[in-house]
């Protein structure tokens, strides 16, 4: 495949500033024709979107784009078509090519400069030819052994595969960034590039720039929902299985609701974040997140781990209609050796798989197995429960203007450094 022979178009692209399904879309141009149109005279949002195709992570679905406009965020909407011969997957092709949708959030900065973020998207399918992996279809307990078995044969090396991706991504974001604010220093993408097992992506040559630090976690491990509970149960860790029926002996009471337990759940992580020096939201940004889903009807659930009276634990949790994810954890002090974690992420993965979800994503472990790691304990709680481990690029970045891209990437530099290196030594040194 040879990077120059292919054309971005952008097509279309809507602003979207209000939530409500009566408002949500400003302007709608239609770059095809030439003009701006009301969304209205082209159908729904589903009717614009059947000819192109969406990327698959719940990040850029409508509800959590509409949950990040409720915090600051402005998201754009993007129809992009893509000119190539031979573009690889057949999913998403037609005679005229491959056509894209996924959106863009914008941040603006103290009113002088703005950031653009395209989480897990675009879909890059037509480009690695993976469109159709089934990343569980040959699962097996050695970790190198499900990597040979997960990736599939490549039409290209993998450092020409880098190349195309890298190439594409520049070359949209230089398209991207002629619909933004003139005061946006750069665009930044989390993509959709997956590796499994000991596989590991590397990072994309130029002319994008590895981020200073990630937005989305780049590790994960990701359960697969469709065999039984007992299945499910059999590829623990024995250890995994034992801590989940000591909580059910010693009287672990795992209960679920929605905003009703925030105030609950908020203590609970102002505590955690205060023991692993990590960094928290406002409890308002969780308010937000809840009482959206609960508007809107969607699959959002808080958990929370009790015994005798104390609240011991808490996880919230988003189902969507293909996956289940685990988005945020806490938990107290007092009665750790009852193992409250272990009940709520076992109640949660039923649960999703009776929600119908397909998979159950931990969102977020270390990159390896390394007891020097700060974050070694999160890795082993994770992959104790089986599954299998999926590695990503991380984010990458398009600067647009470069002099306050420097200045905003060392500053990014130093706040990382302090959140994962300073805060959590002075922890440690105040205990």
């Amino acid at each position: 495949m040879k990077i120059s022979d292919w054309t971005v178009e952008i097509h279309r692209v809507c602003r979207i500033e209000s939530t409500e399904p009566t408002e949500v879309y400003s302007f709608f141009r239609d770059i095809e024709n030439g003009s701006g149109e009301d969304l209205n005279s082209l159908g729904s949002p589903e009717a614009c979107w059947k000819e192109y195709k969406r990327p698959a992570s719940f990040l850029q679905t409508d509800f959590w784009v509409d949950f990040k406009a409720e915090n600051g965020w402005t998201p754009y909407l993007f129809f992009v078509k893509v000119n190539k011969e031979n573009c690889g997957s057949d999913s998403g092709k037609n005679k005229n090519g491959v056509r894209l949708s996924f959106y863009v959030l914008l941040r603006t900065i103290k009113k002088f400069f703005s950031i653009a973020y395209v989480p897990l998207a675009p879909d890059l399918s037509f480009i690695t030819g993976d469109d159709n992996r089934d990343c569980f279809s040959k699962q097996s307990q050695d970790a190198t052994e499900t990597s040979k078995t997960l990736i599939p044969e490549p039409e290209n090396t993998p450092e020409d595969e880098k190349k195309n991706i890298s190439f594409f991504l520049a070359t949209l974001a230089d398209k991207i960034k002629d619909f933004l604010p003139q005061k946006t220093v750069f665009i930044r993408f989390d993509p959709p590039f997956e590796t499994f097992g000991n596989i590991f992506p590397g990072k994309l040559p130029k002319p994008l720039l590895k981020a200073a630090s990630p937005v989305q976690p780049p590790d994960t491990v990701i359960l697969d929902l469709s065999m039984t509970e007992e299945g499910l149960l059999e590829q623990m860790k024995p250890k995994w299985r034992y801590n989940i029926r000591l909580g059910e002996k010693k009287g672990v009471v795992v209960k679920q609701g929605g905003i009703e337990f925030l105030d609950d759940f908020y203590k609970l992580y102002k505590e955690t974040a205060a023991r692993d020096g990590i960094a928290l939201h406002s409890k308002k940004y969780y308010g937000n997140l809840l009482l959206l889903a609960q508007k809107n009807g969607k699959n959002v659930r808080v958990y929370l781990a009790c015994h005798e009276g104390d609240v011991l634990a808490g996880i919230i949790t988003y189902f969507s209609e293909k996956e289940g994810v685990y988005l945020y954890g806490a938990s107290s002090n007092i009665k750790r050796n009852l193992m409250p974690a272990y009940s709520l992420q076992w109640q949660a993965i039923r649960d999703a798989r009776l929600s119908g979800c397909k998979t159950y994503d931990f969102y977020g472990i270390p990159p390896v197995e390394d007891p020097n790691h700060p974050m070694y304990g999160l890795y082993r709680f994770k992959t104790g429960f089986g599954g299998v481990i999926v590695h990503r690029a991380g984010s990458f970045d398009f600067p647009v203007k470069r002099i306050l891209y420097g200045i905003f990437s060392i500053a990014e530099k130093l706040r990382a450094f302090y959140f994962k290196k300073l805060k959590k030594l002075f922890v440690k040194k105040g205990r």
